[in-house]
Formats: structure tokens, sequence, C-alpha cells
């Protein structure tokens, strides 16, 4: 899938409730940037896809990948790519998400694959993004704004992976307060404005509380791969 192109599973997005498209980027031994990007990318092209076939057009629950493996996926995501991947495909459309779990059998079982119960290791990466996940599921489960935020760069590189712009930003309407997702899906640091209608103040979450100031535009830093989820005020 990429930006200007219909997947080839268009005409069968509307034949289930749910749609469960596989988002696997992570297939290089040394990472190129882009595995993030890619994610945003096919989401993107799903909701396109969507619009151009109208229907029932119920949900989208793609699933991420955390596992390696047959021979073509050399190595599992790391865990900031692990969740920012996660984020970015919340962000763009997803309604829900799958991680398989399965282990590989055989004499040599990368040639069939690990999942996410291959180590505990894998496991616990998984359950810290599970987990945040989960305590947001009451926010995530109401409407998106009709105003979403836009987000502009104020410091660092305008133009990450794919030629897209690094950060990407969704606004719920929340159960205690509007919530903002946002995530950085590229490798570059920046410092990035999120312009949001009557914006008076954040408290970001999984962060220890961290205050954001009221402005006229929510400003903050992301790390490569960061996510920062922020309770308005």
């Amino acid at each position: 899938m990429g930006p200007e192109y219909t997947s080839k599973y268009a005409p069968f997005l509307d034949s289930t409730d749910v749609f469960l498209p596989e988002i696997y980027p992570v297939q290089s031994a040394v990472a190129d940037g882009s595995e993030v990007a890619k994610v945003a990318m096919d989401m993107e092209t799903i909701r396109r896809d969507l619009r151009k076939n109208p229907g029932r057009r119920k949900s989208i629950w793609p699933i991420i990948q955390h596992f390696d493996g047959w021979k073509v996926w050399k190595r599992f995501p790391t865990s900031a790519e692990l969740r920012a991947m996660s984020y970015s495909a919340i962000i763009h459309g997803a309604r829900g998400i799958v991680w398989y779990t399965y282990y590989g059998y055989g004499a040599d079982p990368k040639a069939r694959g690990r999942g996410a119960r291959a180590i505990p290791e894998r496991w616990r990466e998984l359950s810290v993004v599970s987990r945040e996940i989960a305590d947001l599921l009451p926010d995530l489960t109401t409407d998106d704004a009709v105003e979403q935020p836009v987000v502009s760069v104020l410091s660092g590189p305008a133009v990450g992976a794919k030629g897209r712009p690094p950060v990407s930003a969704l606004l719920k309407e929340g159960v205690g307060g509007r919530l903002v997702l946002a995530v950085n899906d590229s490798t570059n640091t920046v410092r990035s404005a999120i312009r949001i209608a009557g914006f008076k103040g954040a408290a970001t979450m999984f962060e220890n509380g961290r205050e954001i100031a009221a402005g006229d535009e929510l400003v903050d830093d992301f790390a490569p791969y960061a996510v920062h989820v922020y309770r308005l005020k």
C-alpha cells in the first residue's frame, strides 16, 4: 500500500463488519526509519479505500506486527516502535488492535515465526502497550472531535520518513475530558505545536502528570517514536 494507490483488497473492505488488515512493516534486521510511518500510510490508504467504496464501514482493527520469522521479518519491533505503531494506528482510524501470540515450531522455529509470547521480554513489551490502551478504552470509545488538531513543527525536520509530517494527533471527546493522542513516527527529534480549539493547558498521562501550560497551542518536544497522551483542561 502507499499514499497514492488503492490497495488490492479495496473491493473487500465492506464485506465484513470488522476489517483486520495485516500491517507488518518491520522486515530488515537494520531499521531504515520508515517502520512506524508505514503504519500511518497503510491506515490512511484503507480509509481512502473505504471512502471510494461507501457502505457499512463498521470498524478497522489492524493486526500490528510484534513477531519475527518466516525468513521475511528479520526482527521484532523494538519497544519504541511497537508503542508508536500501535498509537499511530489508533490515531489514523483503528478502533481495535490485534497482536499475534503464536510460537514457531519444528527444527527451525524462526522459519515459522515467533509471536508476542515467544520470550518474557516480548510479552512484557506488549503488556505495557496493551495496558495503556486498556486504561484509555473509555475515552477511545467516545467520538472523535469534529474539529481535529492542526500540527506544525517548530524545530527539527518538518518532513519525516516517507515524506510524511513527523507528528500526527487525534482529539477524542473523552469521558473524563477531551483527550489528545500524538505520536512522532520519525526517527528525528522535533518540537511540535498542536493547535486545538479552546486549549487551556493539559496534563500528560503515563508521564507522571507532566503539565503543559496554556497558550495559543499545545507545544511539546517529541523524541524519535515518542508517544504523548494529553488530558486537556
